[in-house]
């Protein structure tokens, strides 16, 4: 059984390796309703996620895009789909379709 066990570990600790070695960060602060989450370096403002935007926190705003980015990510072009979404979510918010501050706009 600790053979077993080893193997596990180590299939696990090389997949984790691989992922964290290739990993491809999503580049959120070019999302334009999440613009001013961020520095002009791109580096996210953390002691700022608490604040109110409209009637939710950012941090629960940037959750909806991530928890929705997630679900879409699941197909063989990752970097395709990440980039769909982010010019989508861009679009909608320019066109005042607010998806991740009132979801039931984008139905209407």
């Amino acid at each position: 059984m600790k053979d077993r066990r080893d193997f596990v570990y180590e299939i696990t600790k090389t997949i984790s390796d691989l992922g964290r070695n290739s990993r491809d960060v999503p580049t959120l602060y070019k999302v334009e309703p999440f613009k001013h989450y961020f520095s002009k370096e791109g580096k996210l403002r953390y002691d700022e996620l608490d604040e109110y935007d409209g009637g939710f926190t950012r941090r629960e705003i940037l959750v909806r895009y991530l928890l929705l980015s997630v679900v879409l990510d699941q197909g063989p072009d990752m970097k395709g789909v990440r980039k769909l979404l982010e010019d989508v979510s861009s679009y909608l918010y320019r066109q005042e379709i607010r998806i991740f501050h009132r979801p039931l706009d984008f139905f209407k």
